[in-house]
């Protein structure tokens, strides 16, 4: 069995005990009780950084569940308007007869505007990553291989030809 942090398994005695006295804090917090008094009141933290921080994971609790369905059902409704999408961009048509080419193209447009929010919705972007290394030697030392590499990739990034 796995163990987790002090408390060994996520359903281990300790765990659900301190679980419940993350609720009661935050009931008393609630209540209007400062941070410090709900220290005193429960004697289970030291001061009222440690009430601070159970407050926190129990808020957190308390909303990651909630945010997960929200996650669900947005992912759901991006799936139905790409599904539309899709149909007049590939030129699915309704029975009413054959979709203009502007309408295509606004449908491909909305399509890649939709997976790039399900991408940001899923945390699929990651960071660019970037060169930042040094040159070893000064620019008039490289040679024309060096040089030559350098501008190709230089004209890259500028969107020249």
């Amino acid at each position: 069995m796995a163990k987790h942090g002090f408390g060994g398994s996520k359903t281990s005695a300790k765990r659900i005990e301190l679980a419940e006295l993350r609720q009661k804090a935050l009931a008393l917090r609630k209540q209007g009780y400062t941070e410090g008094a709900i220290a005193e009141m429960l004697g289970h933290w030291k001061n009222a950084g440690g009430v601070h921080a159970a407050l926190k994971k129990a808020i957190s609790e308390i909303y990651i569940p909630e945010a997960e369905e929200m996650k669900r059902l947005d992912l759901d409704t991006l799936e139905d308007c790409t599904r539309e999408c899709a149909k007049i961009a590939f030129g699915v048509s309704d029975g009413s007869g054959t979709i203009p080419f502007e309408a295509r193209m606004k449908a491909i447009e909305i399509i890649i505007k939709i997976i790039q929010a399900r991408a940001r919705l899923c945390g699929y972007e990651a960071p660019q990553k970037i060169d930042v290394t040094l040159q070893a030697k000064p620019m008039t030392e490289w040679s024309d291989e060096e040089l030559s590499a350098y501008l190709a990739e230089r004209r890259l990034i500028a969107g020249v030809d």
